[in-house]
């Protein structure tokens, strides 16, 4: 197994909740060597503050601090860590899943809802008092950003790419 060590949970969860799609599909989709994802994409993110780095060489470099990155998923960076705080408890899986849409709380009548999008339902229900998109909006649009500015956000993501640039064992 690989591993990014990274210094913050706040870290693990931009690397985890987007990154690593940006990595594989994302900003990165089309970018050289062909297979630079997989490496990265299968490491398992820790928080070890004492150890940061990878110990592995990524087949390329990468700038999460892009302008371009920041300018396109910069705002759901921000959305996921202000959900994880006001609601720690709250499913990395669960928090991937705030910014799907509509669709995600729309349960199809007479059909069996596949088990992620109920115990999503669920999570949101108990731990968020969400019951639907609407209600889902309203947290959202509740957020305080000065608890997560983008300056704290960039700050994160330059520690990211520091950390990509260290050996660690």
């Amino acid at each position: 197994m690989r591993y990014i060590r990274l210094a913050t949970t706040i870290q693990a969860l931009l690397f985890n909740l987007e990154l690593k799609g940006q990595v594989s599909d994302g900003y990165w989709e089309n970018a050289k060597p062909r297979d630079h994802y997989k490496a990265v994409c299968a490491a398992e993110v820790v928080v070890d503050p004492d150890n940061v780095g990878l110990d592995f060489y990524p087949s390329r470099r990468y700038n999460f601090t892009s302008p371009q990155l920041i300018e396109y998923v910069g705002d759901r960076m921000q959305q996921y860590i202000l959900l994880a705080k006001k609601y720690p408890t709250l499913s990395a899986t669960s928090l991937r899943h705030t910014d799907s849409g509509e669709w995600i709380w729309q349960i199809k009548v007479g059909e069996e809802s596949p088990k992620w999008q109920v115990a999503f339902h669920k999570e949101m229900a108990e731990v968020c008092g969400v019951h639907n998109y609407h209600e889902m909006q309203l947290v959202l649009a509740g957020l305080d950003k000065t608890d997560y500015p983008m300056k704290e956000l960039r700050k994160d993501l330059k520690a990211i790419n520091a950390a990509f640039k260290i050996l660690s064992h």
